[in-house]
């Protein structure tokens, strides 16, 4: 896939500047043009403490103050970049942060939109915050939800690719060999359970035969859609797991040091938009590692 455009929506957090750093990474690598955002999140008239704040005439001047601000700030953050060769241009505008960067990001016909994730850690668990939440469940452009997990060698090293063999798998294996390392690795993987009559119900079929003539049928399936695309790089490897999906891919992430999950998401338009694809979002939510949407 050609990568033209990324977006990076920052609010100049410890965690924006992860995003940051990852949408260099990917533009150094692939010659994307960076546009880096601020939304100045501006509360609504009706809310608490809405009133203009002191030391300025009216809202507007205010406004205007903030903006001219957040594009010295954006200057400053990405000086470094631009110093390096990276073409990087700067956007701030009032609004809501998630609603305004899934627009920004389909007005520019950028292929990806970088955020970051405020949620709190705990034991196998980082929670979404509800900036990232928003743009994930509206946006029409790939979204990226970085953590700090990164190579340093010019794309990911590590790469891991659920998929289902639906019409979209081509698609977010495509993404995936555009962001990986020139000696990186991309794991396909699928996930599938056996049906509960193969499980000891009703049947005279062990589960063990059943599994290992699914693996079978399973494999050569992920061996055809990887065969085209390791013309282009050669180290794609396709695994399965017998196991419900998001367990199954949970599960790899803790036992192998991805840096990137990259997967489709199922999520419908419309008046159910908010519903993103139930394995996608689990994901999102429990991943140690950053994870790419692809639409």
């Amino acid at each position: 896939m050609d990568l033209q455009r990324i977006i990076v929506g920052v609010d100049f957090s410890e965690e924006a500047g992860i995003a940051w750093r990852h949408a260099v990474n990917i533009a150094a690598n692939t010659g994307a043009e960076i546009m880096l955002v601020h939304i100045v999140d501006v509360p609504p008239a009706n809310a608490e403490h809405a009133d203009t704040p002191e030391g300025y005439s009216s809202e507007d001047t205010w406004l205007e103050a903030e903006i001219d601000t957040a594009r010295q700030r954006l200057d400053d953050l990405c000086a470094e970049a631009r110093h390096a060769g990276l073409t990087v241009t700067v956007h701030a505008e009032p609004g809501e942060p998630g609603l305004l960067l899934p627009t920004l990001a389909a007005d520019a016909g950028a292929e990806l939109l970088c955020v970051s994730t405020h949620g709190r850690t705990g034991y196998r668990r980082l929670l979404l915050g509800s900036v990232a939440k928003n743009v994930i469940r509206r946006s029409k452009t790939n979204v990226l939800v970085t953590r700090p997990r990164l190579s340093k060698s010019g794309g990911y090293n590590h790469i891991l690719v659920p998929t289902d063999f639906s019409d979209l798998a081509a698609h977010v294996l495509e993404m995936a060999i555009t962001l990986v390392s020139a000696q990186g690795v991309i794991d396909v993987l699928h996930c599938e359970r056996a049906p509960i009559a193969a499980r000891g119900y009703a049947t005279t079929q062990s589960t063990a035969d059943y599994v290992d003539q699914l693996r079978d049928a399973v494999t050569k399936r992920g061996d055809e859609l990887i065969d085209d695309f390791t013309k282009r790089h050669e180290k794609i490897n396709f695994i399965f797991r017998a196991d419900a999906p998001s367990r199954a891919i949970l599960q790899l992430l803790d036992d192998t040091a991805y840096d990137l999950v990259t997967m489709g998401s199922h999520g419908r338009r419309g008046l159910r938009r908010w519903i993103v694809g139930s394995v996608a979002e689990n994901i999102v939510r429990h991943a140690p590692c950053s994870v790419l949407i692809v639409h």
